[in-house]
């Protein structure tokens, strides 16, 4: 019965018609939220694609099978193209790195108001610097009672809404600055690397979730300002904070272009669960650094509390500018 019915040529067109839309989609994403909504299952859909193949396999209806297989193709190697933009190198055991930071980011309400396990994660990471965001006057006193002995170094922009922002570093924090898109802050500091006469960049931002055609065209806005932002830093430069968008959108692709940006999660090891979830929260750097680790952090109550990662010079970026000039 099912044979015959896939048999019937115009169903059989409006499916390959309706796979190949899938596919395009999700590639070629439009600009508007019910679109974004369906491409932010790119992972799902993808593997919807492989399983309706195999079906149409045994159905024995080649058409749909090789349409099926084909899109599936397409959006493995998208996804691969853009949610990790290289394979992983293999660190030689009996190689030295020499780490110049290690940084840490953590949305404090993730762990449901747990201060404690907060507070205990943030200190078992040991990063050099740890960006925090929605840091609210609730949570401010205890970061500041429990973080002052290894975090000596600190700003904050404390705020009632989801935009508070505060950095904690084990180093001196040489400049802090400031710049704003309508309402929402970003914080800039330049901080001490474990090399004194180094310093890096760090830049944290928050950007407000896609949940209406407004918000899909200021989180763009947004995404361009910090880009901008970003560009005019001639120091190595960290860019890290809750973007709320897959890798694959344009906003993530954007910001990186324009903002000549590398994905740190090109360190991680990808299990499963990235094919079931895409992650809103971020670090990027900048050719002047090479990210050798990359890690989730999870807590009692959540299993992402956080991300972080370290970074050592990247040495072949400085011979080649030391070439150019």
């Amino acid at each position: 019965m099912i044979t015959k019915l896939l048999n019937y040529r115009p169903l059989q067109l409006a499916l390959t018609t309706l796979i190949i839309l899938g596919a395009v989609i999700c590639v070629f994403t439009p600009n508007y939220l019910l679109f974004k909504i369906g491409a932010s299952f790119a992972n799902q859909i993808m593997l919807l694609y492989l399983a309706m193949g195999l079906f149409f396999l045994v159905l024995k209806q080649p058409k749909l099978t090789f349409t099926s297989f084909a899109c599936c193709g397409v959006l493995c190697m998208f996804l691969k193209l853009y949610s990790n933009w290289e394979w992983p190198i293999p660190i030689n055991p009996d190689e030295t790195v020499e780490v110049a930071v290690e940084v840490a980011h953590f949305n404090v309400t993730a762990s449901n108001d747990d201060y404690q396990s907060t507070i205990e994660a943030i200190l078992a990471s040991d990063a050099d610097v740890v960006s925090l965001q929605e840091v609210t006057p609730d949570w401010h006193p205890y970061l500041q009672e429990f973080l002052k002995e290894t975090y000596p170094h600190s700003t904050s922009m404390v705020r009632f809404d989801p935009y508070g922002l505060a950095i904690y570093s084990k180093s001196e924090i040489l400049t802090v600055d400031t710049f704003f898109f309508e309402k929402i802050p970003n914080l800039h500091v330049s901080v001490e690397s474990r090399k004194k006469d180094m310093p890096i960049s760090i830049v944290s931002s928050y950007t407000n979730p896609p949940l209406s055609q407004n918000t899909v065209i200021k989180l763009q806005e947004h995404m361009k300002v910090i880009a901008a932002y970003v560009q005019k830093i001639n120091e190595p430069v960290i860019t890290l904070g809750e973007y709320h968008a897959p890798p694959w959108f344009e906003e993530v692709r954007m910001l990186m272009q324009n903002g000549q940006l590398l994905d740190s999660r090109s360190r991680a090891n990808q299990g499963l669960d990235n094919l079931f979830q895409y992650p809103i929260d971020y670090i990027f750097y900048s050719e002047q650094l090479k990210c050798s680790d990359f890690q989730i952090v999870g807590g009692p109550s959540t299993n992402h509390l956080g991300i972080q990662a370290a970074y050592e010079f990247n040495l072949d970026f400085k011979n080649a500018q030391a070439a150019i000039q």
